[in-house]
């Protein structure tokens, strides 16, 4: 037994030499790279000045124009373009990440110089009708006849004696700036920055009071050009008027019912990710990160889910006759030409496939994206 234990040993000890040697030959060794994540298509804007002028903007680089006939595709340079507007249909911006400005309308676009590296997330009127594009980090930029310059990047909050009572810096304090409105520029941490008009002080924005600040990033807003009705929509599903208080001056309140109780859309507590005001049915419709297209009544009284889906949705917008534009992930498009009431997927739409191009997975608003 005890020589058949030592031939065992020395059979094992002869396999682990087997194995040993002094430089290992990996010569012959084939390693297959690790490919890419595959590219996601999504249209994260959508604006226009008629029902055949529309735009839509996204990633990767992808600007598309409707002349009324046919979507156009135009690339661009940028990796992710996450807002358009204009105005008019010869002066349309384009904002995206690397602090990107495009102006140009169709397919004849043109850089311009921000100066900035961050990224982007909203443009359009601003208090005075003067021109932002607005971003991360707090960054603002002001169009000057065809500059884009820095705008004061600090705010203040009146106190009760009507002095200011603290002073912001927005790249200190404020993550994302993400919606333009005539009345004020909004992002996180609840914030609505008013356009300063005391001659007392040399701050250009004021902190405007926002009624509920529990869930505190504003993702959307839609001013009515007839009557300045203004809205703003945050991550907890929640819109706000803008309404001249009486001891307040101007505040954004809950949107509320004839008896005084919010309103809440039919899509709550889905974050809410377009606004647009349809003032021929005086509604509000909104899309959600949950695939839902919403309306809700301007005076509250009553709340309907138009389209349910699984796509994230991003924007919404009407040419006011009926037709209405909803884009999302995957480069979807949805059109409605009965104002909202049925609902299809435009499939002609010309962008490229894309599975190579390096791209920051991140949405407009700075988050990753899932």
């Amino acid at each position: 037994a005890s020589w058949i234990m030592i031939g065992i040993l020395v059979f094992v000890l002869a396999l682990s030499l087997v194995g040993c040697t002094t430089e290992e030959d990996t010569s012959n060794v084939n390693q297959s790279p690790l490919e890419d994540p595959p590219v996601t298509p999504w249209l994260f804007a959508v604006w226009g000045t008629a029902a055949d002028d529309v735009y839509a903007v996204g990633r990767p680089g992808v600007i598309l124009h409707w002349n009324g006939s046919q979507w156009s595709f135009t690339e661009s340079s940028v990796e992710t373009l996450t807002d358009v507007w204009g105005t008019g249909s010869s002066e349309v911006y384009a904002v995206g990440h690397g602090g990107a400005i495009l102006r140009g309308s169709g397919s004849t676009w043109s850089t311009m110089t921000s100066g900035t590296e961050d990224n982007f997330y909203a443009v359009g009127a601003g208090p005075y009708d003067a021109i932002y594009a607005v971003g991360e980090k707090g960054i603002i930029r002001q169009l000057s006849g065809n500059s884009w310059g820095g705008s004061e990047a600090v705010a203040y909050r009146y106190g009760l004696d009507g002095t200011p009572e603290d002073t912001l810096v927005f790249d200190r304090d404020i993550q994302s700036l993400t919606v333009v409105t005539p009345y004020g520029i909004g992002g996180d941490m609840a914030t609505v920055l008013m356009e300063n008009d005391s001659d007392q002080f040399d701050h250009q924005w004021l902190w405007g009071p926002i009624e509920d600040q529990a869930q505190s990033f504003i993702y959307a807003s839609s001013t009515d050009p007839d009557n300045n009705d203004s809205y703003i929509a945050n991550k907890g599903g929640r819109l706000f008027n803008l309404v001249d208080h009486p001891s307040d001056g101007l505040t954004w309140l809950k949107v509320t019912d004839p008896d005084g109780n919010e309103a809440l859309p039919a899509t709550f507590p889905s974050p809410i990710t377009g606004l647009w005001i349809d003032t021929s049915n005086d509604r509000i419709l909104m899309t959600t990160s949950s695939g839902r297209i919403c309306s809700l009544a301007r005076d509250g009284t009553s709340t309907e889910v138009l389209y349910a889906d699984t796509a994230w949705l991003s924007d919404i917008w009407g040419s006011g006759d009926g037709m209405i534009w909803v884009v999302g992930k995957g480069g979807l498009m949805l059109l409605s030409d009965d104002h909202g009431a049925t609902w299809n997927v435009v499939s002609d739409l010309p962008i490229p496939e894309v599975t190579t191009k390096s791209l920051t997975v991140m949405d407009k608003f700075g988050r990753p994206l899932p």
